[in-house]
């Protein structure tokens, strides 16, 4: 992957964690619940060890 294509990634990556802690406080989820969730299906696994 390119820089240019990488850095592009990782901004959107970015923008939908701050969507999702938007969308979080209008649902009232925790902020790890958002994270995990980011962090995608291992992410999960951490947040069901809390």
């Amino acid at each position: 992957m390119t820089h240019v294509a990488e850095r592009a990634r990782r901004d959107v990556s970015a923008l939908s964690i701050v969507d999702s802690l938007s969308t979080a406080r209008l649902q009232r989820r925790s902020l790890a619940e958002v994270l995990a969730a980011a962090a995608g299906p291992r992410g999960q696994m951490e947040k069901n060890k809390l």
